[in-house]
This record gives structure tokens, C-alpha cells and sequence, in this order.
């Protein structure tokens, strides 16, 4: 059984999706206890709690429990399931409806339920993920359904057939590729220990492509297979086809010894999958020409490539050319809604393109590519100016669109990061963080990042989206997130032109404003100040820091509901924006104005004096607080997050309420450890009371946590 979890803030929305708004048979109320049977009136009755809390901004709890593929239960049996995950998430006595769907050939449940109690109580939900993957283990048991993997569950040892596979075997009566592969690889296991190279041969000689993933250093990191046009990393086969298992199954392999050589093996197959082993030769399931020429004339197909989690994802032949697939080298730069140019307007290669950017759609299989960027080292550490193998078709166009890019840009220097968009991956990567020579971040050159393409390609294959900050000490960057092409025509209007203008998914865009940058004590607020004002015009209102990540161009959007849409550059015209500089002068003259200005000496003085008449926090309360504050430095910096003086404080003194200080001692540490407190805030202390207040309530009050704000596109 699987659970996913998401809150809201809105009732009548959810309950619309899951009663379906026009009505029907296609779901039933099954449990609950609620009277309304359509969502006007459950809404009308889920407002009496929110009542009782107005200040909560998400008080919506919605779970979706689903049945594995052919297993499905009775509406009664249902009904207590839901009643045993209330008591198990600890949500028995809040409203909730449960909604059956019958929708879809997967048995599922929706659970809707007010967060907030009748009483006034607040369910917090505290590792709210782990608790319900623990409760689908427990309803399992209890209820005899089929056992699913929990937490405690590594992978499988052989991954099992998915429902499409089990459905192609019965349709084809041949084997799926996946479980074909599997037993051309145990075969190739059995008998004595046998050396890396002899393994490699003899699945080739089963029509199997082995790709070793070897590091410079000779480390060995497992292999890529691919099988009749599919490609397939080894977690997709199950735990034992890891490198640890083959090895542990009789593979030998010495770096010192077989490093070298396996090396050169790696290479001269890539060099076989990207040039299809030579101009003539034809790829699996190609078909001779009706002459016998010997050239590709592809039929349409369908090609089945199997996704992260063993599913199967079907592409068509024409997908391949200028589709989307997990990122694999497709075409991302298809034109539409305007041309691609690069600073003097020439057109920009389209992913694919041969070198003299003909555009002309992508000739070359899918898989081929995605096996390429599997295999591409999991290392990124070496940058020693070595060519490395021969990039790709598709490696060749994000390349060339970084080239347009940080042309666009100018930057010396550059910070890359990565946001996992999977829940096994790491959330936020700052790929240089602690490798500067004396363990300071590392920026990488624009040659730099053109030699990681391959490990940049195989991360967003794995779903991670990759991010770019220019790093330049003469200019600022003034990213103008989540707009439109209609915001950009707007910009343009009005005198503003960007460097750069990308478009990251359907009608949502991204444009940067290049201006020169001066050594002034207020320059970094000032470019702030102006950020702020043009997003609250054009795009993000919520966007607050100017040195700001924005997607690299030519990699896949991995955001769950963008599908895998490419980072596509619209304009790389390179230009320092006239009218933004300006503006930005605007906004020094008038911080140069304010610290011309002699302080206010009475306010500071009368706070001075309210600060002596407060009770000094406890030893135990200010060094508690100073402890987690700087854990919150430490997490803002590892995400990449604006240092909020504000922020640190809401989220120290949150945590503090959470442990069960008080907020009387929350205040008091507050007011004695929250640096340049003070000149920070006028009235110091009904800031520290406020803040201690709505740190020990359940909710965030306003606009404090970077957690709670939208996600760039």
C-alpha cells in the first residue's frame, strides 16, 4: 500500500478533484464523520474548525492511499482502513471524509482532513512521511493485504515484472527486455570467477551492451546495459546486478592492474554507441531499405524505455527525434514562440543538430543517449583540462547551449547546485561546497562546466535539476523568475533589455538583467531592493535575493508536472541593461541619503532602557537559542538560502517552542542573542514578543520561512 501526503489550503478544491465536480458513479463517500455527501456541504462543515484557528495557512491534510497493481478491497473494508490510519497518523477526532475512486484499474482511497481539531488543537504532523509508510506496513498486516516495501526494505535482490512487462510476455510470448537481460547476465555469472573483460564479451555475444562506468582513477562504479534498444541502469535490474553483487557473484577486477585497459573498453563502446558502430550499420530494429542500401529508413515503432522505478515508458519512433524521455538526447530546443538566438541573432543548434547547426531533428536512438549519460562518471571532482570521450549528440547540444549561455552572461566564475525531484534523492547540492583549496566553496570557469556536460547530463537523468549562479564581482545578475512572454514584451516596453531569456516550461520564462556592480557598504542592498521591485512587477513576488539561481539551459525541468520540458534559450542578446542601471543608481542615492542622516538617538535610547527593565534570559534558554540559530545558518548556507536575520530568529525560537520553552524565555534569549537586534528593529521588544508568540503557535505568521515560499519554475 502507498501513501502520499500533502497539505493545503483550501477545502473546497479538494474535495471538488475528489468527489469529481460533475458527480457520477466514479466515487463513493465510504468513512468518515461527516454529514455532507457533496462538497459544497462538506466544505461548509470543514469550516467550523478552520474557524476555530484562523491563523493556520494550511489547514488541509490530504492522503491517498493506493492498493498495488490487481489488488482492491470492499467500500466496507475501506472504510476501516480509514478509520485505522486516523488512529495511526493520531488524527482520530478530526473531520474526515474518506472517498473511494473507481476511476482507474488501481485501488485507491482518498482521505480529506481538517488539520485542526474541533477544539482548537493542531495536529503538527512531525515526520509525517515515515509515520505513514510505518501505518501502511501495520494496515498490511492487519488486514491481509499484500506486503509493499517499508522503511526498513532495501531493493530487491531481482527486481519483478511490472504490470506492462507481465501484459508484453503475454501478448508477444517472448521474455521483456528487462527479464531477458536479467537472465543473459545470470548465465553470464555462473560457473568459475571470470575477469571483468570476459564478462563484458560474453553478454556482448547475447546482443547486450555492457557499459563500465570507470572513474580516471580506475575505480570501478558498476555497469549501464543495454538490450534490445533499451538502456537500463543496474538498480532497474534489482540489488544483484550493483557492482558489489557482481562482484561478490565472481566478476575480477583490479583498478592497478585492469584500470587502463577497462578505460580504453569504456571508451571505444561509447565511441560504438554514438556512431552506431559506423556509417552503414543499422541500429536495433532498423529495417534495410527496399534497395538493400543500407540506409536507415526508420517505420514507425514504438521502443519501450524503462523509467527510474521499473515502469515502462513508451516513446515513438518520431518522440525519439524531437520528444521529451527522461532527458535523454532529444531535441529541447524546439522553436516554438519565437527563434532561438545567440547574441548577433544567429539561430542556436537544436539539440542533435550536426556541428553546423542544421536543426534538422534528432537522428539517433534515445536509448543510445540515455545510456551514454548513465554512464558518464558519478565523479565530478577531476577538472584537470582533459578532453574526456567524445560528447554525445545530445551532450554536444547542451553544450552548445551553455556556450550561448554564459556567453549571455559574462560571468568569470560560476556556482553549479542540483534539487533532487525524487524523494531518495538529496533535496539541495551545492556541487563546490568545502573543495576550495582551503576547504572554501569552489567556483567553477566556463570551461569548467563545459567539461562537466556528461556528469551534469547523467544527474538530470537521475532527476536531479541543475542550476547555474554567475559569480562576478564587477557586474550584478537580476534574475526575473516565474514571468511570461507577455511580462518580458512588458519589460521591453518599458525600456528594460535582458542578457539572457529562457524559457524553463510551458508559458513560464526567465529573464536576466546584467548592470554593472560598485564596492559600496550598500550595494548588495540596494541591487536587493531593485530585484524585489521588478519581480513584484514582472515575476516572483516572493523572490528576495539578488545572487539567485536559475536553471542551466539545455536540461531537463524534473519539477513533477513539468514533463521533463527542456531549458530552451529564447534571447542570449548579452547586454547591460541602460534603464535597470539607472534604477539601481536610484536605490544607491537613497541608502547613501539614509546613512547621511544622524540617528534617531531618543527611539534607540528608549529601547535601550526597555531592554534593561526585561529579565535576562536563563544561561540554559540564550545558549540554547544561540545553538540552534546556528544550526539554521548552517542549513540556510548548505540550501543556498538568503541569510534573514528575521528568519534565523522565527526559525531558532520555533524550534525552542517545539522543546517547550516558554515564550516569556524565548523572547528574553531573543532580545540578549539576536545580533544587532536593535538597529535592526525599531521596537526591539515587540519584535522578540511576536516572534516568540508565533513560534510557539503551530503555524508560520507571515512571510518568514523559505520553506513556505514557491519554487522558481
Amino acid at each position: 500500500m502507498k501513501a502520499k501526503l500533502e497539505r493545503g489550503a483550501g477545502f473546497r478544491g479538494v474535495l471538488d478533484y475528489a468527489l469529481g465536480k460533475d458527480g457520477g458513479n466514479a466515487c463513493e463517500i465510504v468513512g468518515g464523520n461527516m454529514s455532507g455527501h457533496d462538497a459544497r456541504t462538506l466544505a461548509a462543515e470543514f469550516a467550523l474548525s478552520r474557524e476555530a484557528r484562523p491563523g493556520i495557512k494550511k489547514p488541509v491534510l490530504h492522503v491517498s492511499l493506493a492498493l498495488p497493481p490487481g489488488e482492491d478491497v470492499t467500500s466496507d473494508k475501506w472504510a476501516e482502513i480509514a478509520a485505522d490510519f486516523s488512529e495511526m497518523m493520531g488524527l482520530e477526532g478530526h473531520q474526515m471524509v474518506a472517498i473511494r475512486h473507481h476511476d482507474t484499474d488501481i485501488g485507491h482511497v482518498h482521505l480529506v482532513y481538517s488539520r485542526i481539531g474541533l477544539d482548537g488543537s493542531v495536529w503538527h504532523g512531525k515526520f509525517d512521511v515515515h509515520r505513514a509508510i510505518e501505518a501502511t506496513q501495520l494496515l498490511e498486516e492487519k488486514h491481509c493485504l499484500t506486503r509493499t516495501k517499508g522503511l526498513d526494505d532495501g531493493p530487491a535482490p531481482v527486481s519483478r515484472p511490472t504490470k506492462g512487462e507481465i501484459e508484453m510476455q503475454d501478448r508477444t510470448g517472448e521474455p521483456a527486455p528487462r527479464l531477458a537481460l536479467q537472465a543473459i547476465i545470470d548465465a553470464a555469472l555462473e560457473g568459475e570467477p571470470r575477469s571483468i573483460f570476459a564478462f563484458i564479451e560474453q553478454v556482448e555475444e547475447a546482443g547486450v551492451t555492457a557499459l563500465p562506468n570507470v572513474a580516471k582513477s580506475g575505480k570501478m562504479n558498476g555497469f549501464s546495459f543495454e538490450f534490445e534498444g533499451v538502456a537500463f541502469k543496474a538498480s532497474q535490474l534489482g540489488k544483484s546486478y550493483g557492482w558489489k553483487s557482481l562482484q561478490e557473484r565472481g566478476i575480477e577486477y583490479e583498478p592497478d592492474r585492469d584500470g587502463e585497459e577497462l578505460r580504453a573498453r569504456s571508451d571505444e563502446i561509447k565511441r560504438r554507441i554514438t556512431e552506431g558502430d559506423g556509417a552503414d550499420a543499422a541500429r536495433p530494429g532498423d529495417e534495410a531499405g527496399p534497395a538493400g542500401d543500407g540506409l536507415e529508413h526508420h517505420q514507425p515503432e514504438v521502443r519501450r524505455l524503462s523509467g527510474g522505478d521499473g515502469a515502462d515508458a513508451t516513446v515513438s519512433d518520431g518522440a525519439r527525434r524531437g520528444g521529451a524521455d527522461e532527458g535523454v538526447g532529444v531535441d529541447p530546443f524546439e522553436r516554438e514562440g519565437g527563434e532561438l538566438t545567440a547574441g548577433a541573432g544567429e539561430p542556436l543548434p537544436a539539440a542533435g543538430a550536426d556541428a553546423g547547426g542544421s536543426g534538422g531533428g534528432l537522428d539517433l536512438d534515445a536509448a543510445a543517449d540515455r545510456i551514454a549519460d548513465l554512464a558518464a562518471t558519478a565523479d565530478p571532482s577531476p577538472l584537470d583540462g582533459e578532453p574526456g570521450p567524445p560528447l554525445t549528440k545530445a551532450q554536444a547540444a547542451k553544450a552548445a547551449a551553455w556556450e550561448a549561455q554564459s556567453a549571455a552572461l559574462g560571468a568569470p566564475e560560476y556556482r553549479l547546485s542540483f534539487k533532487g525531484r525524487r524523494p531518495e534523492l538529496a533535496n539541495a547540492i551545492n556541487l563546490g561546497k568545502g573543495k576550495g583549496p582551503d576547504g572554501s566553496e569552489l567556483f567553477y570557469s566556463r570551461d569548467d562546466v563545459r567539461r562537466l556536460i556528461p556528469y551534469l547530463s547523467r544527474q538530470n537523468l537521475l532527476g536531479y535539476d541543475i542550476y547555474v549562479t554567475p559569480i562576478d564581482k564587477a557586474q550584478h545578475f537580476l534574475l526575473i523568475d516565474d514571468t511570461t512572454p507577455e511580462a518580458v514584451a512588458e519589460m521591453r516596453a518599458a525600456g528594460f533589455r535582458p542578457a539572457l531569456v529562457q524559457q524553463s516550461s510551458a508559458g513560464n520564462v526567465q529573464a536576466v538583467l546584467r548592470l554593472p556592480r560598485r564596492d559600496e557598504p550598500q550595494e548588495q542592498k540596494a541591487a536587493n531592493a531593485l530585484m524585489v521591485q521588478l519581480n513584484r512587477k514582472w515575476g516572483d513576488p516572493k523572490i528576495s535575493g539578488v545572487v539567485h539561481p536559475f536553471r542551466l539551459a539545455g536540461y531537463a525541468n524534473k519539477k513533477p508536472g513539468k514533463g521533463d520540458v527542456f531549458t530552451r534559450i529564447i534571447d542570449a542578446a548579452g547586454v547591460v541593461c541602460e534603464r535597470a542601471t539607472v534604477l539601481l543608481e536610484g536605490a544607491r542615492e537613497k541608502l547613501r541619503a539614509a546613512m547621511a542622516r544622524p540617528p534617531r538617538a531618543e527611539p534607540k535610547q528608549r529601547q535601550v532602557r526597555q531592554l534593561e527593565v526585561l529579565s535576562e534570559p536563563s544561561n540554559d534558554a540564550a545558549a540554547r537559542f544561540d545553538a540552534l540559530r546556528r544550526r539554521e545558518i548552517g542549513l540556510a548556507e548548505a540550501r543556498n538560502w538568503m541569510l534573514d536575520d528575521s528568519v534565523l530568529d522565527y526559525r531558532a525560537a520555533k524550534s525552542m517552542g517545539e522543546e517547550g520553552w516558554s515564550p516569556d524565555e524565548i523572547a528574553a534569549s531573543i532580545l540578549a542573542r539576536s545580533p544587532n537586534l536593535v538597529e535592526r528593529h525599531r521596537d526591539a521588544v515587540g519584535y522578540a514578543a511576536k516572534t516568540a508568540q508565533n513560534a510557539v503557535g503551530a503555524e508560520p505568521q507571515g512571510d518568514l520561512t523559505q520553506e513556505d515560499r514557491p519554487e522558481g519554475p
